[in-house]
């Protein structure tokens, strides 16, 4: 009896944790499709969303940033930005993203510095903005 009982216990964590990994994934994907389409109040929410499940997300983190960066609030970008960064250091994107914020800041050294290691994490195309860091 105590066998079955752990077994069901496990079963219900494992799809527990399925149904919350989907539901993350789906809400992201939302908030993807809202960014594109414009409606960055929309696209905020999904993100935070996903966030409050889990505060790692640094996907999450990255679109959030990019929707902030839109609406041109910019010191909210960056903490998003530093937010992927910091859970995923090897995640080229969210370098490539600050490197934009950067230049908007007028902080070329900065920017050259997030777009150079943005291309040695495998972003591609970033030819036109790192000829002029190197």
């Amino acid at each position: 009896m105590r066998r079955v009982l752990v077994i069901m216990m496990l079963v219900f964590v494992l799809v527990s944790c399925t149904n919350s990994h989907e539901k993350m994934r789906k809400e992201l994907n939302y908030g993807i499709k809202e960014l594109y389409k414009g409606d960055l109040t929309h696209a905020i929410q999904r993100f935070n969303i996903v966030i409050d499940m889990d505060s790692t997300n640094c996907e999450a983190h990255l679109y959030l940033g990019r929707a902030y960066f839109n609406q041109a609030k910019y010191d909210n970008a960056m903490k998003e930005y530093d937010a992927a960064i910091r859970h995923n250091p090897k995640y080229g994107e969210a370098f490539r993203s600050r490197a934009q914020l950067w230049f908007v800041f007028d902080n070329r050294l900065k920017s050259c510095e997030d777009y150079l290691k943005a291309e040695s994490l495998g972003v591609k195309n970033l030819d036109n903005y790192t000829r002029h860091c190197k």
